[in-house]
């Protein structure tokens, strides 16, 4: 979920058909019986990129499991509920000392993306929002982020030395 951006019911129905290896994409597709969150009942299919270790854990997964290509990656001949998911999410958390919940990892994600630069658009299409407003709910700065982003300011001292230079050479009333 973390590492893909996806949503609970969309781990529930991710079969290993869906996780396309040669290309490094997991592809969110509609199914018999469900498809994934839609806004005004427009159901969007989306390619997600993998992460390098998600590939890797995912093609360990698939490989020591010998799974079918219909076969579910949470639960094999079955999808996995939306609440089973969740139950399972929070007990992993509590396990590690964490608290939180499972819609977290998106908020997560999309925060991890804008502050590596990952545009607005990108982040959007990774998600599954159909409005980048949306995906603007999910995106948080981090105080490291806001550091870097100051860094890239240029120069107050020089970039002022600039502008005198080029005002001295005005003459007469266009001299401000």
């Amino acid at each position: 979920m973390g590492r893909a951006g996806l949503r609970s019911s969309e781990v529930g129905y991710l079969t290993w058909a869906d996780c396309d290896f040669g290309q490094r994409l997991i592809r969110v597709r509609k199914k018999n019986g469900w498809h994934p969150k839609a806004k005004k009942g427009i159901c969007k299919d989306r390619d997600i990129p993998m992460s390098e270790d998600l590939f890797l854990h995912l093609l360990k997964v698939c490989h020591d499991t010998h799974a079918r290509p219909q076969d579910y990656v949470l639960e094999g001949h079955k999808p996995t509920s939306y609440t089973k998911n969740w139950r399972e999410v929070k007990k992993c958390l509590a396990a590690s000392g964490l608290e939180g919940y499972p819609h977290a990892f998106r908020h997560t994600l999309a925060s991890h993306l804008s502050q590596r630069g990952v545009g607005l658009t990108d982040t959007r299409d990774i998600m599954g929002h159909a409005s980048v407003t949306t995906t603007q709910i999910y995106t948080h700065s981090s105080p490291e982020s806001s550091r870097e982003a100051i860094k890239k300011l240029p120069n107050l001292v020089a970039g002022l030395r600039q502008v005198s230079a080029s005002l001295r050479g005005l003459k007469g009333p266009e001299k401000v």
